[in-house]
């Protein structure tokens, strides 16, 4: 949620093009078109998941239990930018995928 407050706006009834309304409108557009408030500008819509992370023994093939069930999340995007995401420390790149051609 974005509050703003704006001062000083004279609401000029005769004059359509600077009314407070069509001012409001105007800065609302570009907020809305051209402003990034964090992450990558690629990247439109991101969804989390939680996850377990099964490993197997590899002699017997026996699942083994997960110490910690709550530590992976699963992070799906809407929007590419691999090389950008790759590039932050806290990301896991053996274990990032993409499947943007």
């Amino acid at each position: 949620m974005l509050r703003l407050r704006v001062k000083d706006i004279d609401d000029d009834e005769n004059n359509e093009e600077e009314s407070a309304c069509m001012y409001l409108k105007d800065f609302m557009d570009k907020i809305m078109n051209e402003l990034t408030l964090s992450g990558i500008p690629e990247i439109s819509k991101v969804t989390f998941t939680k996850y377990n992370e099964l490993t197997f023994d590899p002699d017997t093939g026996a699942k083994l239990p997960d110490p910690d069930p709550a530590k992976y999340w699963l992070i799906e995007t809407d929007g590419v930018a691999l090389a950008k995401v790759l590039g932050y420390d806290k990301i896991d790149f053996k274990r990032t995928q993409s499947n943007d051609i």
